[in-house]
């Protein structure tokens, strides 16, 4: 399971988590209230399509990205070619 960080502005969280949870298993998202961001619980196997929606997302403003699991860093994220 991968998990990811992400922050999500209130009026934006119903658009994502239908997005990312009505999109055939893609993720669970689930709330770190203490942290005030969201997990996005990411089955390994889903983790390349995931990606790329969470990097889209991020590229559209929808989200800001905390952190990504460790040693599965998509390129965009890193500074490389997207």
């Amino acid at each position: 399971m991968c998990v990811c960080r992400c922050r999500v502005a209130r009026k934006r969280m119903g658009l994502f988590r239908f997005l990312v949870e009505g999109a055939d298993g893609l993720m669970t998202v689930t709330t770190d209230a203490a942290a005030g961001v969201l997990l996005c619980l990411i089955p390994r196997s889903r983790w390349p399509a995931a990606a790329a929606v969470l990097r889209r997302l991020a590229a559209d403003g929808v989200i800001d990205v905390v952190d990504w699991p460790a040693g599965d860093v998509p390129e965009r994220a890193a500074g490389g070619p997207a």
